[in-house]
Order: structure tokens, then C-alpha cells, then sequence
């Protein structure tokens, strides 16, 4: 992957390792990466990215970057985003999820089924890294989990979703809950 001239590539790649810490941070063991295929019956079948543990559940996990808009550094008297849509930057945050889910025919939700059905596991996350700058500066929280609530509403065979903002915030939704764990 990092000899395609797409610079944005490598922040593809160098995020993966740390959304795996990311997952440990938060009660994730036994992370694996997974081949881009499962073979079955002589046939290849697109799997998810990682295979994770939690309190003994087993997760099928897919991993999406939602990439930097193509020029984001601010001109000096120069507007950012479109004053005139309220609350633009949660508009493009519900949209670059959306988009990711529904590219290439929602690959996204078969590569979760394929792992889940023949790998045993018992939830399906989709984890998401975003570096858009206005999403990560002008959401707080709160809004991430209401953008996040739409999302699981509108994918209901997604279990969770994982997300990590540009800054290190990191939100799980549904919240996961820390039974026997001190938080």
C-alpha cells in the first residue's frame, strides 16, 4: 500500500497500530490483524481488518480512516466551511461515515458479517479514525455520541462503533460497560 503516490496513504496505514492501542486502552485483548480474505469452501470471502477480545466476547472489527479535507489550512480572512449550514462540520461528519459505509456496496457490512459468521464472533464494530479538521475542532462529545447515535440507528447490524477524532478523543457507541473493571 505505500508505494501508490497517494500521500494520504500512509496515514491509512500508521493508524491502524494505534487504534489497536486504542482498543487494548479500553479492554481489548487477543487483537489480530486479518488477512483481506477468509477461505472457504475454496473461496475467498472479504473479511473484516482485525478480530478482537473483550470480557471474553469476541469482536469482528473494521477499520476506516476518514481522510483530512483536501486543503484544510485556513487563509487568513478567509471563512472555513459554509456559514451558512448550521452546524456544517456535523453535516460532513454524518456524511464521511455514511460514505464509508455505503462505498463499494456496502462492503464495509459484509466484510463485518463474513468475520462474524465464520469466525464465531459475537459483536461487529466499525472503527472509525477521523482527521477532518472542523469535525475534530468544532465537535465536542456530546455531539459526537447524537452524529454516532444516528449512525447505529441507521446501520442497526453494526453493534458499536469506535471512533478516534484528529485530537486523541476516543468515543464508543454504544458505551461499553466495565463490569468487574475499575474505570
Amino acid at each position: 500500500d505505500l508505494l501508490t503516490p497517494d500521500p494520504e496513504k500512509v496515514h491509512d496505514i500508521l493508524a491502524e497500530p494505534i487504534i489497536v492501542v486504542n482498543l487494548s486502552e479500553h479492554g481489548f485483548d487477543k487483537i489480530q490483524k486479518l488477512p483481506r480474505f477468509i477461505k472457504k469452501e475454496g473461496n475467498r470471502i472479504p473479511a473484516a481488518d482485525f478480530f478482537g477480545q473483550r470480557d471474553a466476547k469476541k469482536y469482528a472489527i473494521e477499520f476506516k480512516t476518514i481522510r483530512m479535507e483536501n486543503n484544510p489550512k485556513p487563509q487568513e480572512g478567509k471563512p472555513i466551511g459554509n456559514a451558512f449550514i448550521p452546524s456544517w462540520w456535523r453535516t460532513m461528519f454524518r456524511n464521511n461515515i455514511i460514505t464509508k459505509i455505503e462505498d463499494k456496496d456496502r462492503r464495509v457490512l459484509s466484510q463485518l458479517d463474513n468475520t462474524q459468521k465464520h469466525m464465531g464472533c459475537d459483536y461487529k464494530m466499525l472503527a472509525l479514525y477521523n482527521r477532518r479538521m472542523g469535525p475534530s475542532t468544532l465537535m465536542d462529545l456530546r455531539a459526537y455520541e447524537e452524529e454516532l447515535t444516528f449512525i447505529k440507528g441507521r446501520y442497526e447490524e453494526i453493534d458499536y462503533i469506535f471512533f478516534k477524532d484528529y485530537f486523541g478523543q476516543v468515543v464508543v457507541y454504544p458505551p461499553f460497560s466495565f463490569v468487574g473493571r475499575v474505570s
